[in-house]
């Protein structure tokens, strides 16, 4: 008897799983500020030369995730030095999650849009210690549709130490 009822409560669970997930097929994308809205639209690949790698572009993939309510970016993909930002919009401002190679998540606030550039600063406490290596802005230009530039500041110590700069141009398929 126990084991009949165990099953039907299974059962029932894994049914009701499955009609939420027909649910979800018919759920529209989720619409963000105008800022997610922009930076949904790099979905794709992209390459470029970086001062710091002279011999390889670096690729850098864009792809919405989350319903649309969230867009990851992977630089370097599928090498030893992959990292992963995710930008996402809390409370109607966008944020961003930097997944850093350095081994430290900095959390960013968009401080400024202005034209085709988005500024983005550290939000306080996502670090362990000012004093840690870390990145500590991004500011992310837009020129066209495809091409982008994206200056990550790197803070050591509690002060600037470099800007990574990456010029990126959109991969055709």
């Amino acid at each position: 008897m126990k084991h009949s009822i165990a099953t039907f409560a299974i059962l029932s669970l894994a049914a009701s799983l499955r009609a939420g997930d027909m649910n979800h097929e018919h759920m529209a994308p989720a619409k963000g500020s105008a800022e997610l809205e922009r930076l949904k639209s790099l979905a794709g690949t992209w390459e470029g030369m970086t001062e710091k790698v002279k011999d390889q572009p670096t690729v850098v993939t864009y792809a919405v995730t989350g319903g649309g309510s969230a867009v990851e970016e992977k630089i370097m993909p599928g090498t030893p030095m992959e990292m992963t930002t995710v930008y996402y919009d809390e409370g109607g401002k966008i944020r961003l999650t930097h997944y850093c190679a350095l081994g430290n998540h900095p959390t960013m606030k968009l401080d400024k849009t202005e034209g085709n550039k988005m500024e983005f600063s550290l939000v306080d406490g996502t670090i362990g210690s000012p004093a840690e290596m870390h990145m500590h802005a991004l500011a992310l230009s837009m020129p066209d549709k495809d091409h982008l530039v994206a200056d990550w500041t790197m803070f050591d110590k509690g002060a600037k130490k470099d800007v990574k700069t990456f010029n990126l141009t959109r991969k055709k398929a």
